[in-house]
Order: C-alpha cells, then sequence, then structure tokens
C-alpha cells in the first residue's frame, strides 16, 4: 500500500466529504469540489511528481460491497 493510500485511510473524512483531495508523501496538497481546479494547484506544489487523487463521497453517496 502506497504512503499516500494509508495516508488517506488515517484521515477523519468529515471535514473533506463532497471534495476531491490530492495526496503526495503525507501532506494534502490541494482540496475542492472542482477535480480540474484541485489538479492544476496539486501539480503546481508536486513539482513533477504524481499525488494521488481521491475522491471522498458524502455519507449519502457512500457504498457498501458485500462479498
Amino acid at each position: 500500500m502506497s504512503t499516500e493510500s494509508q495516508f488517506l485511510m488515517s484521515l477523519e473524512p468529515e471535514q473533506y466529504r463532497g471534495k476531491w483531495v490530492a495526496v503526495l508523501d503525507s501532506k494534502i496538497l490541494a482540496e475542492g469540489k472542482d477535480l480540474a481546479e484541485v489538479y492544476k494547484k496539486a501539480m503546481k506544489e508536486a513539482k513533477g511528481r504524481t499525488p494521488l487523487f481521491e475522491y471522498i463521497p458524502e455519507k449519502a453517496e457512500e457504498q457498501t460491497l458485500i462479498l
């Protein structure tokens, strides 16, 4: 599992619900409702590296997968 994925799993999701977040290492580079804007800001901050982009769903958007 990547450092970014581990960091995302450790976050308290409430403040990011309904938003896109861009994570690099253990830092949130950008967040917002518009993926294009989050991407643009994050890529400036990442300085040639590629962040992980993840959408944090609203509670009503969450789904449960039963295997």
